[in-house]
């Protein structure tokens, strides 16, 4: 008895040309080269959204800075436009929080609300608006005549 076994998963030498060798082989390498193809597509869209990404993340660390530097800014001509009312300026910020009133409408310090802001803090805490004596009260208003000394060396004690 002769076998002629042949493994179904090969394909058979006497039906199988060799056309089709080639042709299958071609056909496999379309398929990985569409799959390449996609993957660098995918691969490019998502290097391009990463670098989106990053700028967007640059922009607004940029955007935060500025926003710091401007409230800085404006809290120091507060403190330049204080110096006029006496107030202090650790007194207004420990009483005033922010900026939140001190600004008109284009984002610029307001002078007139920076001394309007000051002038509520002192009425609302009744600091004194002026300079006060540290003797101020303690006097007495009718100051008695009393001898200089060069009324004493002359011999006379009592004015008159």
């Amino acid at each position: 008895m002769s076998e002629n076994t042949t493994n179904p998963t090969e394909p058979d030498d006497a039906t199988a040309s060799p056309g089709d060798a080639a042709t299958g082989a071609k056909a496999h390498s379309a398929a990985d080269s569409k799959e390449t193809e996609g993957d660098t597509e995918r691969s490019s869209a998502n290097s391009e959204a990463a670098k989106y990404r990053r700028r967007l993340r640059d922009t607004e660390a940029e955007r935060d800075t500025m926003a710091t530097q401007r409230d800085q800014l404006a809290r120091q001509l507060v403190e330049t436009h204080l110096s006029t009312t006496g107030l202090k300026p650790a007194a207004f910020w420990a009483l005033h929080e922010g900026l939140d009133g001190l600004l008109d409408d284009n984002g610029l310090v307001d002078p007139a609300a920076v001394t309007q802001a000051a002038h509520a803090i002192r009425d609302n805490l009744g600091i004194a608006t002026g300079p006060v004596s540290h003797t101020e009260g303690m006097s007495p208003q009718h100051r008695e005549a009393r001898a200089s000394w060069r009324d004493v060396m002359q011999g006379r004690e009592e004015r008159v």
